[in-house]
């Protein structure tokens, strides 16, 4: 599994990330079934055009990918992008502890 958490910014590079996952899975067909791909983009300055282009690029690069590369009978490949908000309360998680 591949993950990427960023920020929804021009910077941040993930349109040319959905690019490069492309490429791997084009040069690498043993890898389809077995790899996911999941982008997590925090959505920042939503009302600037450039950003709103941004998203819908990005968007319709994820469609393109996943059409491409989904079969019939089973996804080979899983990408999606999650909009998440900041919470008005933060969260920490522990990893479990174990029980003697």
């Amino acid at each position: 599994m591949i993950v990427g958490i960023d920020r929804l910014d021009y910077t941040k590079g993930i349109l040319e990330r959905l690019h490069g996952f492309e490429r791997f899975l084009e040069q690498s067909p043993a890898f389809r079934r077995r790899v996911t791909f999941v982008q997590i983009a925090v959505p920042s300055r939503e009302r600037v055009d450039e950003y709103r282009r941004m998203k819908r690029e990005i968007d319709e690069s994820v469609g393109r990918i996943s059409g491409r590369f989904t079969s019939e009978g089973g996804c080979r490949s899983a990408i999606s992008t999650a909009r998440c908000r900041r919470s008005t309360s933060p969260r920490t998680t522990s990893p479990p502890t174990s029980r003697s």
